[in-house]
């Protein structure tokens, strides 16, 4: 297991452990953040990288109670790029 580790902020916390997948969407999603040149994760950052598979476990989640993909992904794209 990995561990993921917060920026210092002067409040001591144990960084929390990550199963292999949750490394994938963790790294994805800091990538997306890098492309927009955000420097911090945000919900939108890690929404769009759990999405962005059909086969991944919240995909899959969502288009089993009816969610449109499609639609979910372009409104994750239109908060991202809003300043």
């Amino acid at each position: 297991m990995a561990r993921l580790a917060v920026r210092d902020d002067g409040i001591s916390r144990d960084p929390l452990s990550l199963e292999a997948e949750a490394q994938t969407v963790v790294a994805r999603a800091k990538s997306i953040a890098a492309s927009q040149q955000d420097e911090a994760l945000n919900a939108l950052h890690v929404a769009s990288a759990l999405l962005e598979n059909d086969d991944g476990f919240a995909a899959g989640t969502l288009l089993s109670v009816g969610a449109n993909l499609p639609k979910l992904r372009t409104a994750l794209d239109v908060g991202l790029t809003k300043p």
